[in-house]
């Protein structure tokens, strides 16, 4: 039985092939643009979400008063408030820093490797972030002085199959470094981005190079609460411990500098400061995306549901005959749904084929990597295949349920066309269909 509905199925696609190409394709394509701007909306309201303990993680700004000059906040400070801030405050467990990113190149084997995205850190940035170390240790890869820990795409690159522990590589002809670790390649919607990560401590080994309180504004500082530590805890410490490090200098200029801790789930689309961010979304962006992905898909889906339905009248006098010959109802709903949902797993398959050919055009426009097929977006894959299942029902119910329900005789006397009107159902899409339209 099974396999006469399939057969069935695919001689109405065949027989009215125009149709079947413009309802098909016609979805496909709207699935295909509203997941593309979906999958860039849920990586940005999902940024830095895979790290375990986001919730006690803050970056610290650095906020400027000054008299004449007024305020300004920056989140890039000096590297001495870091350490600072884990020896004297009891609500810290842990800080990490990080410098700019810089491009540079590695050479091994008297070859050279242009690598972008290089950046100092701390050692404990594997405590405090959930960046997987694949070789090496967490706790001892970055303690010493020029070491370096490469991610596996930077790895491969450089080494290729090779292990690379052990190794040493030199960076802008200058350092020889030691490689002690190799990293998981950062999801894409991370903050912090990177492609080697070298000691901090290396830093401290350079000449004129300003690591205190005093100069040397080029760090970004994390820090990780105790667990059971508030936030309020530790602003209520804040004015003794500024004024010991530093303020006592600035007031005579008629300055003043305090902390401010901005949670990590805030920073990407909800912190107030401007620039000098890791990294920065725009909130009412996305918003605007939002709303002309879901009227796409809204437009694609009517269309469809439209289409199907004007067609499935045209078949009146197939189920009036299949009736007579013995046909159920029940048999004739499977029939109609299973060709409905047939359509829009086809335009489910197309559209896939659509998003893997615009998907590099579309990471290009958005400046981002996204992979429909990485493992966070299953939340994606899944809406994705509901949308698909949804869309094939509301298709299918007007003739699985309404044409199904005409007595035989009815609909072979002709009795079918004379309904008044158009089905309610086309009506209500096609208005709603203009509306869209007209809002667009």
């Amino acid at each position: 039985m099974f396999k006469n509905y399939v057969i069935i199925a695919f001689r109405n696609l065949w027989r009215n092939k125009l149709y079947s190409l413009i309802n098909i394709f016609g979805l496909a394509i709207g699935i295909a643009l509203s997941i593309m701007m979906f999958l860039y909306v849920y990586n940005e309201f999902t940024y830095d979400n895979f790290h375990e303990f986001k919730d006690r993680i803050y970056i610290v700004e650095l906020k400027y008063d000054n008299v004449n000059e007024g305020t300004s906040i920056s989140a890039i400070a000096t590297a001495g408030i870091g350490p600072s801030l884990l020896e004297e405050m009891p609500e810290v467990e842990n800080m990490v820093r990080f410098s700019n990113h810089r491009p540079g190149f590695f050479s091994y084997n008297q070859k050279n490797y242009s690598v972008k995205n290089i950046i100092y850190s701390d050692s404990s940035v594997f405590d405090i972030f959930s960046f997987r170390l694949i070789k090496g240790n967490p706790k001892t890869a970055l303690t010493e002085p020029f070491t370096i820990v490469l991610t596996e795409k930077t790895a491969e690159k450089i080494f290729g199959n090779n292990d690379p522990i052990g190794k040493i590589v030199k960076f802008n002809n200058k350092e020889n470094l030691l490689i002690t670790g190799i990293v998981e390649n950062p999801p894409e919607n991370s903050q912090i981005k990177f492609n080697a990560l070298i000691s901090f401590t290396t830093l401290y080994k350079m000449p004129n190079m300003f690591l205190g309180w005093d100069g040397g504004h080029s760090y970004y500082t994390y820090i990780k609460l105790n667990q059971n530590a508030s936030i309020q805890q530790l602003y209520g410490r804040l004015p003794s411990f500024m004024e010991k490090h530093i303020n006592y200098k600035y007031r005579q200029f008629g300055s003043v500098l305090s902390l401010i801790f901005e949670p990590l789930g805030k920073i990407h689309l909800y912190s107030k400061v401007s620039g000098d961010l890791p990294t920065s979304g725009n909130l009412n962006q996305i918003y605007i995306l939002s709303g002309i992905a879901i009227f796409i898909l809204l437009i694609a889906c009517i269309n469809f549901i439209n289409l199907s339905t004007a067609m499935s009248i045209k078949r009146a006098k197939e189920v009036g005959l299949r009736k007579v010959v013995g046909a159920t109802k029940g048999k004739i709903i499977t029939q109609f749904l299973g060709e409905s949902f047939l359509l829009s797993f086809i335009s489910l398959i197309i559209a896939l084929i659509i998003i893997e050919i615009i998907q590099p055009v579309f990471n290009s426009l958005v400046y981002t990597d996204l992979n429909l097929y990485d493992q966070s977006n299953i939340t994606i894959l899944v809406g994705l295949i509901l949308i698909t299942i949804i869309s094939g029902l509301f298709a299918g119910s007007f003739p699985a349920f309404y044409i199904s329900g005409f007595q035989p005789v009815t609909i072979l006397k002709g009795g079918f066309n004379t309904i008044k009107g158009k089905p309610v159902l086309r009506k209500i899409l096609i208005e709603q269909a203009k509306l869209l339209f007209t809002f667009l």
